[in-house]
Formats: structure tokens, C-alpha cells, sequence
């Protein structure tokens, strides 16, 4: 009878050593706080960049194909379109991606154009907006003017602006 009081004594030991304590899991909460406070604004800009990224490239895309048609057609197309209009038009596929595309030239055989993307983050102040155009793409250039692409408004990480 002794051994069975002991044995018994030893398995609830063991079932008591098996979970964690209440500071154990506490400190664990409060690690993974500290590790999402400083995760969550890299995030947040991570997410920012890869936008503008985007916007850069199906408006670097656009301009390309857009040139293509006016080597065919002697001029830009032209129209007020959206994203619609933009991709019936020049037969390419921007994704809009979240994003708000424009594109603007003349009536028939427009020697100029330019064309937006938008990118509206609702509740937030990270919104911007890059714009192209017909001149050469030169990311770099001085004269704000003739700078392409370009942030147009808000802030873009990567892009310099050219208002």
C-alpha cells in the first residue's frame, strides 16, 4: 500500500510539471508584442515600395507599348481612358493592382500624352501618385520637368518628384 501512495505521488508530480506557468506565458505575449511593434511599420512600408514599384513598371509598360503605336499610327493614342480604355486601346494587360490608372492625350494623332497611376490607401496618409509621359524614361533627371516616371503626388520612396 506504501508503494502505490508513492507511485500515485510521482504521477501528479509530473502532470503538474507539464504545462507552464502564468509569467512563462505572459513573457511570451509580451516578446511577441515588442517583436510585432517593430515588424508592423516595416511591413507597412514593404507593402508602400512594392505599390509604387508596381506602378512604375505597368506605367513604364505602357509607354512602351505606346510608343510602339505611334510608330505604327503616327500618334499617341488618343482619348481621356481608364484602365479599360488603356488596355482595349493599346492591347496590353495592366493589372490595376488596388491602384487607379488615367491616361490623357489630344484627339486623333496626339503628339503627347501622360498617364497616372493612383494608389489610395483609405484611412491612411501613404498615397500617391506616379505619372509618365511621352519623353524618354530617365529616372535620374535633374530638370524636374522632364523627369520620367515620376511622383507626381503624395510621397514615393523611390521616386524623385516632378511637379
Amino acid at each position: 500500500m506504501y508503494k502505490a501512495g508513492l507511485l500515485k505521488l510521482k504521477i501528479m508530480n509530473k502532470k503538474m510539471k507539464a504545462g507552464f506557468t502564468l509569467l512563462e506565458i505572459i513573457i511570451v505575449v509580451v516578446l511577441l508584442g515588442i517583436i510585432a511593434g517593430f515588424a508592423l511599420p516595416n511591413y507597412q512600408k514593404s507593402i508602400r515600395k512594392a505599390h509604387e514599384r508596381d506602378a512604375i513598371v505597368q506605367l513604364s509598360s505602357l509607354h512602351a507599348t505606346n510608343l510602339m503605336y505611334n510608330a505604327q499610327d503616327g500618334g499617341f493614342l488618343p482619348g481621356t481612358l481608364d484602365i479599360t480604355g488603356i488596355n482595349t486601346g493599346l492591347g496590353i494587360n495592366i493589372i490595376a493592382n488596388g491602384m487607379t490608372y488615367a491616361y490623357v492625350a489630344g484627339a486623333s494623332k496626339p503628339t503627347t500624352f501622360s498617364a497616372t497611376a493612383v494608389w489610395d490607401e483609405s484611412g491612411t496618409t501613404n498615397d500617391f501618385t506616379a505619372r509618365i509621359n511621352e519623353k524618354p524614361i530617365d529616372p535620374t533627371n535633374a530638370t524636374a520637368a522632364n523627369r520620367n516616371p515620376c511622383c507626381f503626388a503624395g510621397t514615393c520612396p523611390s521616386l524623385l518628384n516632378c511637379s
